[in-house]
């Protein structure tokens, strides 16, 4: 029978209920969340990813909770950063209640904790990255992809951080127009876009890019053409021979009834090359960038690096100064290994929940270091680093997005609105 306590007690956790037993369901309400695996047959042991247990420390949350005690009461840290501390730390400890779970057949039980859900807990996203995974599968196309990533320079990390909310949205509308307007001035065609926010690297340092996955190919673009229109005669004076309406030219937007057409992108496009789409996204953010300055939508008072800048010509001449550098995007048809309608989407998706490290990535924590795994690209292999344990804390805040900031967001014929197509389109690339 399915119980809920507000504050279990530990002498209320049963016995576990062995990993074998198929036979593992609640007994009562309609299956919600968790409780829906078990009416399919599948026990808990099979749910509960690997790395996950309450009792580890070497878990981020386990860090977490010994080293973040002092940012809670830090109120120079901003509220919703403090605010996921507190969620990560209560996460599976009993403070959000807790679930028991009793098999019908041999009578075992086990109660579990209920997790806190929150977007930045490693131990919380994989069940929405399974749900993630499903929505996209039901609407994306089965073709090739472009693997595009869009990276900031370094100089602009500290106003980023400063500007969270409005900066992130200039970075996905920066990022959105180069993609379109490209596949649209050198193709005709309109893409499927998929964006995710990434922004740091294996060492949990700041490092904002963009991921974006692009079909490789697009529906037409929306064409206007004049369409007459007879405007209302004067009831004045009553017209004798032919008629004398004029005709309006006044341009309407032109709708398939059933596109299905398809404008494939080949592979080595110029246009999709990495300096080319460095060059546009270089130009276009940073003019974005001075717009919303001069709209008084960014503060930079609080930027280490800018805080000389007392004027609009100031920030102008400083901004030009990094568009003469080069910007760094790169560019990849879909490798061999990933083409298919699963394998792009599972390529993000470890992307849409979590936060900068995951569970597997620490190695060691003795009271005052935490040791982590660290990827390093320029030799290919697996290297440690060590670290305090505040230094760890103080580096995983960086990378808490403010509330109502979407990680992930859709382009191109991917937005909600325009996703009716791609179920057409999908029986035409069939």
């Amino acid at each position: 029978m399915l119980v809920s306590s507000l504050k279990p007690r530990a002498s209320d956790v049963a016995p576990a209920v062995s990993p074998r037993c198929s036979q593992s369901k609640p007994v009562g309400s309609k299956p919600v969340g968790v409780e829906a695996f078990y009416m399919q047959g599948i026990s808990l042991a099979d749910l509960m990813p690997r790395g996950i247990s309450n009792d580890s420390t070497l878990t981020v949350t386990g860090v977490l909770r010994r080293y973040a005690r002092a940012f809670q009461a830090d109120r120079s840290i901003a509220w919703y950063k403090r605010r996921v501390l507190e969620n990560l730390l209560s996460c599976r400890d009993g403070s959000y209640g807790s679930h028991s779970y009793e098999c019908s057949d041999c009578g075992s039980s086990r109660m579990i904790y209920t997790q806190c859900n929150d977007r930045h807990c490693p131990g919380c996203g994989w069940l929405k990255r399974k749900d993630w995974i499903a929505r996209v599968q039901s609407w994306e196309l089965d073709c090739s992809y472009f693997h595009t990533v869009f990276t900031i320079p370094h100089e602009l990390s500290d106003l980023f951080l400063a500007n969270p909310t409005t900066c992130y949205n200039v970075l996905f509308r920066t990022v959105q127009r180069t993609v379109c307007e490209i596949s649209r001035e050198a193709f005709g065609c309109q893409p499927g876009v998929i964006m995710t926010l990434h922004t740091w690297g294996q060492e949990m340092r700041t490092h904002i890019h963009i991921h974006a996955i692009v079909s490789a190919g697009g529906i037409p673009c929306s064409r206007r053409k004049p369409t007459p229109r007879r405007r209302k005669q004067s009831t004045e004076l009553p017209t004798t021979g032919p008629s004398t309406a004029v005709l309006d030219t006044k341009p309407e937007s032109v709708t398939d009834s059933a596109p299905t057409v398809w404008i494939p992108i080949p592979g080595g496009a110029v246009a999709f090359e990495p300096r080319q789409l460095a060059d546009r996204f270089r130009d276009l953010l940073v003019a974005e960038l001075l717009k919303q300055y001069r709209n008084e939508k960014l503060d930079v008072s609080q930027v280490p690096n800018m805080q000389h800048l007392q004027s609009q010509e100031q920030v102008q001449a400083w901004l030009g100064i990094l568009r003469a550098r080069r910007w760094i995007a790169d560019s990849q048809i879909t490798p061999k290994h990933l083409v298919g309608r699963d394998s792009a989407t599972r390529y993000v998706a470890c992307y849409v929940t979590g936060s900068a490290i995951s569970n597997s990535r620490i190695r060691a924590d003795d009271g005052r270091n935490v040791t982590i795994d660290v990827w390093d690209y320029r030799t290919d292999r697996w290297t440690t680093e060590t670290m305090p344990g505040e230094e760890f804390v103080r580096r995983f805040l960086l990378h808490i997005i403010p509330p109502y900031v979407h990680r992930v967001r859709y382009a191109g014929c991917f937005q909600s609105g325009k996703r009716k197509s791609c179920h057409r389109t999908s029986s035409f690339l069939s």
